[in-house]
């Protein structure tokens, strides 16, 4: 079995079309079920987390919830199937959108058995969904760590509107490694604040279907510039008031770029020693010898001096610098011209 992901919006799962993976494990999902005659439910949460956050409509009477919470508690919230069989969160709107700060980790009992598609960009069976509230700009992740049998299959796109947009944002990687029982993590790095709606595959030919459990995880908040080190020397890394990290590029003075942190002079590729301005085809370097020509051509098409002097560039001296121009012809031909 082999899996693909299309740039352009979609990965094949044989002959189906999903934004999705898939694996030749056995898969299934485990979770909480609907709450019936007079069973009960309780929910941990982060300090913060308004109960009324927790969609009870998966909840029937004569069935009862408890909220209760502690500072840097992971938020167990049930969504799954109604005491009448219907999925609660079948669609996009019906999910909750819940407060995600860093640091947290919202965990969601699930079930998706007789999920119809509410997004028909996904181009799956059926679908349900997950949202959350991103409190601060930073790394996310979804994953059905916990859920057994191991699920077969998974979304690698989540979707910042609701009704789906199909402008998905696609995932960075993903793997089967991160969850100890082998379930599937699902990784968007960099993501900016703001709601976003997470869909989970209804795909019975994998094994998705059923009980399941959905993890989404914000990355902890930096507390100084040393946690938001990104490996790269020429990036300043911030750590910002809000807990969020900056990596923008090193701004160096004119003229000259980063190298291994430090701004140095950039090289010189306008002048002597630079190859052939005029020769056909191109010289292959980045610039050429005679400065004049090479500033006027590097100046509307930056290539030449930042990449190659290619044929291209070449073509356009030829035109238009008087180096290359034989020294009777008036007006001026090109260099493989004749007067």
């Amino acid at each position: 079995m082999h899996c693909h992901r299309s740039r352009t919006g979609v990965a094949l799962v044989g002959a189906v079309a999903i934004v999705a993976l898939c694996s030749t494990a056995l898969p299934a999902f485990a979770v909480d079920r609907d709450l019936e005659g007079g069973s009960s439910l309780t929910a941990t949460g982060t300090l913060g987390l308004a109960p009324s956050r927790i969609d009870t409509r998966e909840i029937r009477t004569p069935g009862t919830l408890t909220v209760t919470g502690t500072l840097g508690d992971a938020s167990d919230l049930s969504d799954g199937m109604g005491a009448r069989g219907d999925v609660i969160n079948d669609s996009c709107t019906d999910a909750p959108v819940d407060t995600l700060n860093p640091g947290d980790t919202l965990t969601y009992a699930g079930n998706n058995h007789g999920a119809t598609l509410d997004c028909g960009a996904l181009g799956a069976l059926g679908d349900t969904w997950h949202a959350f509230d991103l409190v601060v700009s930073g790394d996310v992740s979804t994953d059905k760590c916990g859920t057994v049998p191991v699920w077969g299959n998974a979304f690698i796109v989540i979707d910042a509107e609701c009704p789906c947009s199909g402008a998905f944002i696609f995932a960075f990687d993903f793997n089967q490694v991160d969850c100890a029982d082998g379930n599937w993590t699902v990784n968007y790095p960099g993501l900016p604040a703001g709601d976003y709606w997470a869909p989970e595959i209804l795909d019975p030919a994998f094994g998705n279907e059923g009980e399941y459990v959905f993890n989404i995880k914000a990355a902890g908040a930096c507390v100084d510039d040393a946690d938001c080190d990104d490996g790269d020397a020429c990036t300043d890394d911030v750590c910002n008031v809000d807990g969020s990290c900056s990596n923008d590029d090193v701004v160096c003075p004119k003229g000259e770029f980063c190298e291994n942190g430090i701004c140095v002079p950039e090289p010189v590729v306008c002048g002597p020693g630079n190859g052939d301005c005029c020769l056909e085809g191109g010289n292959g370097t980045p610039g050429c010898e005679n400065e004049a020509c090479c500033e006027m051509i590097c100046a509307d098409d930056p290539f030449c001096c930042d990449t190659s002097w290619d044929f291209i560039c070449a073509d356009a001296a030829q035109l238009s610098c008087e180096v290359c121009q034989p020294a009777d012809c008036d007006p001026p031909c090109a260099k493989d011209e004749v007067c």
